[in-house]
């Protein structure tokens, strides 16, 4: 099919009521005049979107208090409506669950989890989700326009599908969208955790402004998400990224993906606890972490490193070493300066990120116009559940998802589901 190229006065004024609702959704505390200065559009043009937006319940206008000491009129600042529709995120992780409900602006209304140690298969899967997307709905009294969902991979997000992940109960080929779609009647996006922690930072986080950037996923495994000239980039089947299966020693052992010496054989929580229980152990070096205690989570390695503990200040500079061999790739191969990291921890903990700077600094053919810059993510572990409602809000914002009420949501369903990045 031929793209279209052309643009009817129709089309512009839906690109223009789209820009509006993107910088209002991103932005904060904005007026009617700066969003015409942010947005290029004359007063009159900007002020007429947002006066039709706010009639459909999508935008609201709020008086600010103003300083003390300021004279004059109270500021009236944009904002997301309290009753426009609103984006379902689910994530599913290997050990645990999560569902939220966010506006257009990323604002979590409400969330649920669940959490498992036990074998599930894949009917139980789409069982566990099914509730928590029903949970969700039950407690906020506003349409839903889709539902976006983020998954470990590897998965096939232009059809929607979960592919075979390792460890994950055997489950493969699951159709989560197809199923999704027809349980509920709205359009279903699928996306790699890792990508999706990407677009987070993008719609939503510190990364912007940034035309290049990759995201670096450490959590059950490691994967990594890019924008590449201002766009997420996943590849053909959208499961790009898989950097946790980049071979950092071609003589390893086999990998469950196939091949020799994967990342994630070296760089994992159980590697990380064999290097502390050696250091407490066989050195016996004193650490702030229970000796008796049989295995540390990834929470308890961070926090300990970030307080000084040596055994786990190893461990986890022994743990990014490895993580900059494969990463150094990446960012000799496509000439990226910038690095977000995200990973769960304490706010303030970022001894994950001074570690991983230190190691990638050597390795990376960075000249004197390019400086390497390492940064944790503003959503902490958070960045894919954010990232799987911001697949559906990109689409928003370029003027590919109608983005009123009721009727809007209608038609989404109508539309049915999209595969384009």
């Amino acid at each position: 099919m031929t793209a279209k190229l052309g643009a009817n006065q129709s089309d512009i004024h839906v690109r223009n009521r789209a820009l509006v609702l993107q910088i209002v959704a991103t932005e904060r505390e904005i007026s009617r005049v700066d969003l015409a200065r942010r947005t290029g559009l004359t007063k009159t043009t900007a002020s007429k979107i947002v006066s039709e937006l706010i009639a459909e319940d999508i935008l609201c206008e709020t008086e600010v208090a103003a300083p003390e000491s300021g004279p004059g009129r109270k500021p009236i600042f944009l904002g997301i409506s309290s009753g426009s529709p609103c984006v379902c995120g689910l994530l599913i992780k290997r050990n645990l669950c999560t569902a939220i409900l966010a506006d257009y602006s990323g604002r979590v209304l409400t969330r649920e989890d669940y959490a498992y140690t036990h074998s599930i298969d894949a009917d139980a899967l789409v069982q566990i989700l099914f509730n928590l997307y029903e949970k969700v709905c039950a407690a906020v009294s506003r349409p839903v326009l889709a539902i976006g969902i983020a998954a470990i991979g590897p998965l096939d997000a232009a059809a929607r599908r979960l592919g075979a992940p390792p460890n994950f109960f055997g489950i493969s080929n699951l159709p989560l969208g197809d199923i999704f779609a027809e349980k509920t009647g709205l359009p279903v996006w699928l996306i790699s955790d890792a990508s999706a922690g990407a677009l987070a930072e993008k719609v939503y986080g510190g990364a912007r402004a940034r035309e290049n950037f990759i995201y670096l996923h450490i959590m059950n495994g490691i994967g990594a998400g890019y924008v590449l000239h201002n766009q997420a980039y996943g590849g053909d089947s959208g499961q790009g990224g898989e950097i946790g299966h980049t071979s950092i020693n071609y003589a390893g052992p086999v990998c469950d993906c196939g091949n020799p010496g994967c990342l994630e054989m070296y760089a994992n929580i159980d590697a990380i606890n064999r290097k502390v229980k050696r250091m407490q152990q066989a050195l016996g070096l004193s650490s702030t972490l229970d000796p008796c205690e049989p295995r540390y989570g990834w929470r308890q390695i961070i926090t300990a490193a970030a307080k000084g503990d040596i055994c786990a200040l190893a461990a986890l500079d022994e743990f990014c070493m490895y993580i900059s061999h494969a990463l150094a790739n990446a960012v000799n191969l496509l000439d990226i300066g910038h690095i977000i990291v995200g990973y769960d921890s304490e706010q303030g903990e970022d001894i994950l990120v001074d570690l991983l700077a230190k190691n990638l600094a050597p390795r990376v053919l960075t000249g004197d116009a390019r400086q390497m810059t390492v940064e944790r993510s503003a959503f902490g572990g958070d960045a894919p559940l954010i990232g799987a409602v911001a697949q559906v809000t990109n689409r928003l914002f370029a003027g590919r998802l109608p983005i009123g009420g009721a009727e809007a949501c209608l038609a989404a369903q109508e539309a049915g589901p999209a595969i384009e990045a």
